[in-house]
């Protein structure tokens, strides 16, 4: 049980179960949800609540009731001050802030845990020494549950609370070689020295271990540096990660004899205890480092971002050859490509990196980043997820060749294959073939484009990188390949004259954008509108646009002569001077002198039907006449009002009138009595003249006389 040292408490009827704090919990989220409140911090072991000791966070009793629990990582032994404050001392607006209780890492309630008033004013005050380390919660709440406002809770050391071991060469850290040394990082930003005697040219393995091997409560210990005996920075002797989960393990190997100092911290803020081992490095590696191969691929790695929340990118980790014993890597997310991700397209906000760790026996292993969804415009971005610093395997690249050779075919997608060069100075050449549908090439160095077709393109040709960009052996050339149609088909030789690599161990990833707002890249690529009524520039390059809602209109420079628009597969393509644009969702085109509607199944559609029945079938030729009927729809007149208005149009006003009128243009004869005596009924019961035009330009007949199968295919000009 944990010494808690109350300051001005009260003895409360917790006790050592969950019960109550969950019975809270579930109150809280009743009455939240009653008033339509979003709760800033749950009453579980869930919350997203958490304090740093040194720092503080504030947060909101939203409604009556309401507990928030704050998470806190503590080391057994030392003591800690946690001051709730609100309104006394001008640290928010809850007018009697209360400790309820602190609960232990299960949401246990610890008795005693308890704190009403002992700070300024009414705000409260607790001193907790706790006998074990690991993660605590803060109860928040109002006195009574009765009072609602914003609160800041602090956790700190007490002024005197010692430091296990100090930041420099005095230290009392001290470890041996075989052996084992315990410490803690007793606070935000704490460092520890620990001493060690080395001998010059044997190599050592030094292993930081906390939370994710179970020997501490530091959830990601870092070496920040190896030292001399006078305190001096080594080079290349920092890790982060490399042994199990976060853990951090390296190997060194001194070139003097005497003393050195591991210095130990933690990556960011958090605060607990470790465990460092220092070991002889073995002259003999494991058998699997030397048979054992890792390599990554993607697995859903070409993926819309999604308008909120994230969206998982999966990658495949294989080990081949020997599984025995357990093996690692780090991993890391790099931009690449013309467009670059960055750390905002991720979830947490930088780019993600992080440890896949193989048990023994196990053959695959996931890496999944994630992508934070959004609403913002922008081009579709590239990033490339690489393999480092093997444990108990190698990296897998292929055999070194001069000409390497990459056949593939699919849908939708980017597939890129990354080369390692082997020497410099050599030449680099793609000779690709794109079949029937288009595609689009491109070769970066480095993850900076160099060549590539312009756009998308169906043919066969050479991209070749040019003798300005200096190759050096050790550098990435990739070769990315962008499909955007089902049953695209590809494949390509890569050759270099100073040999090459595969690279097994690098993956790529493209994050499509699927938001609102036009997007013009600086050359072809892909432009998407909004849900409202768009007007889309295309590019000098192959475009592949999507106008999503709304009536959009595609602008293009030149004359309509100077175009050749075709229907395809879920939209249109046209070919011009600025290229071949894919257009989808896009409902009329814009050229120097004309206009073109697209839209046969909406707007356009109507209208052409509706002239078809009031005014005959040769009207649809008429560009005036559509563009009047699309100005209306479009600007929001319904079907059947625009029906009456070319009725008053055709001046005809008197229910026979309207029948004949109607009959003859869709049945192509006049109407008998016998024929148009039920429809003039309708009229005189009450039809509007409107709805029987509509009744009249939906019929079969009708659209097959004004050919709007073939209208679907051509588009219809309007002025």
């Amino acid at each position: 049980m944990s010494v808690i040292e109350g300051v001005n408490t009260m003895q409360t009827n917790a006790t050592t179960g969950a019960g109550l704090g969950y019975e809270v919990s579930r109150a809280e989220a009743q009455i939240s949800s009653a008033l339509g409140l979003s709760d800033d911090f749950s009453a579980s072991t869930a919350t997203t609540g958490r304090v740093m000791v040194g720092g503080s966070v504030s947060g909101t009793i939203e409604a009556t009731g309401d507990n928030d629990w704050i998470a806190v990582n503590l080391v057994a032994g030392s003591r800690y001050t946690l001051n709730l404050k609100g309104a006394s001392s001008g640290s928010g607006t809850l007018a009697d802030p209360v400790i309820d209780s602190i609960r232990d890492a299960s949401g246990n309630s610890l008795l005693g845990g308890y704190a009403d008033d002992g700070g300024t004013g009414y705000d409260s005050l607790l001193s907790f020494t706790p006998t074990t380390s690991g993660t605590f919660y803060v109860v928040a709440r109002s006195v009574n549950n009765t009072g609602t406002g914003t609160y800041i809770l602090t956790a700190s050391t007490p002024t005197g609370s010692a430091d296990d071991f100090s930041a420099d060469v005095a230290t009392t850290g001290r470890v041996a070689v075989g052996g084992s040394r315990t410490g803690v990082l007793e606070a935000s930003g704490d460092t520890d020295w620990i001493g060690v005697n080395l001998t010059a040219g044997s190599r050592y393995t030094f292993n930081l271990k906390g939370a994710s091997s179970g020997v501490g409560t530091l959830n990601d210990p870092v070496i920040d540096s190896i030292r001399d005996a006078s305190g001096n920075t080594l080079p290349n002797s920092s890790a982060d990660d490399g042994g199990m989960g976060l853990d951090s393990l390296l190997s060194f190997t001194p070139t003097t004899s005497g003393m050195f100092y591991v210095v130990a911290r933690s990556y960011g803020s958090d605060t607990g205890s470790y465990v460092l081992s220092a070991d002889a490095a073995t002259t003999t590696p494991p058998i699997s480092t030397t048979a054992a191969t890792l390599s990554i691929a993607a697995s859903s790695a070409y993926q819309s971002e999604g308008n909120s929340g994230s969206t998982p990118f999966t990658f495949t980790v294989t080990r081949t050859g020997t599984s025995t014993g357990a093996a690692s890597a780090a991993w890391a997310v790099t931009g690449s490509g013309p467009n670059p991700a960055n750390g905002t397209d991720f979830v947490g906000g930088a780019l993600p990196s992080g440890t896949v760790n193989f048990a023994a026996g196990q053959t695959t292993a996931t890496v999944t980043v994630n992508v934070s969804g959004d609403l913002t415009a922008e081009t579709d971005d590239g990033f490339t997820i690489a393999l480092s610093n093997p444990v108990g395997a190698t990296l897998g690249t292929s055999t070194v060749a001069t000409t390497l050779n990459q056949s593939a075919s699919g849908g939708v997608g980017v597939t890129q294959n990354d080369y390692i060069l082997a020497g410099a100075g050599g030449a680099f050449t793609v000779n690709y073939n794109n079949y029937s549908i288009p595609d689009q090439v491109d070769v970066s160095v480095n993850g900076q484009k160099i060549v590539g077709t312009a756009g998308q393109v169906s043919n066969t040709g050479t991209l070749t990188i040019p003798t300005s960009t200096a190759l050096r052996a050790g550098d990435v050339v990739s070769v990315i390949m962008t499909g955007t149609d089902s049953g695209t088909a590809w494949d390509y030789t890569a050759n270099y004259t100073g040999g090459a690599q595969l690279a097994n161990y690098i993956a790529s990833g493209t994050i499509i954008n699927d938001d609102q707002g036009s997007v013009t890249p600086p050359s072809s690529g892909r432009i998407i509108g909004t849900s409202a009524n768009d007007t889309l520039q295309g590019t000098t390059g192959n475009d592949v646009v999507d106008g999503l809602g709304g009536v959009d209109t595609f602008v293009c420079s030149g004359n309509r002569a100077s175009y050749t628009v075709n229907r395809s597969f879920g939209g249109y393509t046209i070919t011009g001077p600025e290229g071949v644009d894919t257009l989808t969702n896009v409902e009329r085109i814009r050229f120097a002198d004309s206009k073109l509607g697209l839209d046969v199944s909406g707007n356009l559609g109507s209208v052409v039907k509706l002239l078809g029945a009031v005014f005959g079938a040769a009207s649809v030729g008429r560009a005036d006449f559509v563009g009047i009927g699309l100005n209306y729809m479009d600007n929001g007149m319904s079907y059947a009002s625009l029906g009456a208005l070319a009725l008053n149009a055709a001046g005809k006003s008197t229910p026979t009138d309207i029948v004949n009128l109607l009959w003859f243009n869709v049945v192509g004869s006049p109407a008998s009595a016998a024929q148009a005596q039920p429809y003039v009924a309708m009229l005189n019961n009450g039809m509007s003249s409107g709805d029987l035009v509509v009744l009249a330009a939906d019929t079969a007949i009708n659209q097959a006389n004004i050919g709007l199968v073939g209208l679907e295919q051509t588009g219809v000009a309007y002025i």
